[in-house]
């Protein structure tokens, strides 16, 4: 073989494995960008994902929650505070949803259907803004707000 042909294969070789690694690196950047929602509608469901897993283990945690155009909002309320505590006002986007105060003891989860939650339309997302007041049974009151995160989810029939 001429000297000619292998500096061709060895140029060529180079090219393939720069190619691969370019594709390789390319492949890990656009994982990294869709988990952190850079791509619009790719990242949502994990950022979904972790607002409900938030709200799940949080003081005032909000185990499970359903929104329908029929049934209208469902949520259990779960106590992970030292103490039990009352709930003066529930509002989702600053109203208002729950008519009467309801009190819950450390560790227990409480079931509310709350009224005047804006309408839902089936398979369509909802978020929602949580500011919850409460008094606990020591006479303090407090504001829970979820810091920044959002209820959000889609709405059933």
């Amino acid at each position: 073989m001429s000297l000619k042909k292998l500096g061709f294969r060895k140029l060529a070789q180079t090219a393939t494995e720069y190619l691969v690694i370019l594709a390789v690196v390319i492949v890990i950047a656009l994982i990294v960008v869709s988990i952190m929602g850079g791509i619009p509608g790719i990242g949502k469901n994990g950022q979904d994902k972790a607002e409900q897993v938030f709200w799940q283990t949080a003081d005032i945690a909000l185990e499970s929650y359903a929104n329908s155009n029929t049934t209208g909002m469902k949520i259990t309320v779960k106590n992970n505070l030292r103490e039990g505590f009352t709930i003066d006002s529930f509002e989702l986007n600053n109203n208002n949803i729950i008519a009467s105060q309801i009190y819950i003891e450390t560790g227990e989860s409480k079931a509310l259907s709350l009224v005047g939650v804006p309408g839902c339309v089936a398979g369509q997302t909802f978020s929602y803004n949580v500011v919850i007041n409460y008094t606990t049974a020591s006479a303090h009151s407090y504001t829970f707000s979820g810091f920044g995160h959002k209820m959000t989810g889609v709405c059933a029939n």
